[in-house]
C-alpha cells in the first residue's frame, strides 16, 4: 500500500488515493457531532505512558495519580499514570498532559475523538487517546501543549480548569487567545 494517501474531503467523505490507481471514496457516516464545540479540561500534572510485559502484574506505582489507565493485550501491559511514580528502569515516555472532554458523553455520540484528533493532526500535534465509560481524554506532550490549545481554540473548542502553570483559562479559549 505504499503511496497511499488519506485526505479529508469533507466531514462525511474521505478520499484514499494511490499514485497508480483511481481515487476510492469511503463514506464514514460522520454526524454533526464531529463539528460540535466541546469543552475540554486541562488536567494538572505530568503523565507517563509505560510499557510492561503482557504477563506482568500491575505494579503498585501504576495506581498513583489523578489519571490512571491500565490496558492489557496479548502483546503488552500499557500503563498511564503520574510520571513521578514511574521507576527509572521501566520503559516509558513521560511529559504527557491530559485534556478531558467534559462529560458524561452518551455512547451513541459519534465523532468526538475523530474531530479532536483531526484538529490536532492538522496542527501536527501527536496524541495518545484514552476512553472511559463517561468521557474521552486526549494526551498531548507538554512541548506541544500550547500548539494543541491554539488549534483546539481555533476549531471552536473551549479549554477549562486552569492549572497551576497558567495554561488554560477556566472559561473559554486558552491563555493568550483573547477569548
Amino acid at each position: 500500500m505504499r503511496g497511499d494517501k488519506l485526505r479529508v474531503i469533507d466531514s462525511a467523505c474521505y478520499s484514499i488515493g494511490r499514485s497508480d490507481a483511481a481515487v476510492i471514496r469511503v463514506d464514514c457516516r460522520a454526524t454533526a457531532m464531529i463539528d460540535r464545540a466541546l469543552t475540554l479540561d486541562l488536567l494538572p500534572g505530568e503523565l507517563a505512558v509505560c510499557r510492561l510485559e503482557p504477563g506482568e502484574t500491575v505494579p503498585s506505582w501504576a495506581w498513583i495519580g489523578a489519571v490512571v489507565s491500565v490496558t492489557r493485550t496479548t502483546g503488552e501491559l500499557s500503563v498511564v499514570c503520574d510520571a513521578a511514580a514511574v521507576p527509572g528502569d521501566v520503559t516509558h515516555t513521560a511529559g504527557w498532559r491530559a485534556l478531558r472532554v467534559r462529560g458524561p458523553l452518551d455512547f451513541d455520540l459519534v465523532g468526538i475523538l475523530a474531530g479532536l484528533s483531526r484538529t490536532l493532526a492538522e496542527a501536527e500535534v501527536p496524541i495518545f487517546a484514552i476512553s472511559t465509560h463517561d468521557t474521552d481524554l486526549v494526551l498531548v506532550r507538554q512541548g506541544q501543549l500550547e500548539r494543541a490549545l491554539r488549534a483546539l481554540d481555533g476549531a471552536g473548542h473551549s479549554i477549562g480548569n486552569q492549572d497551576s502553570s497558567g495554561v488554560g483559562t477556566g472559561g473559554g479559549g486558552h491563555a493568550g487567545s483573547g477569548g
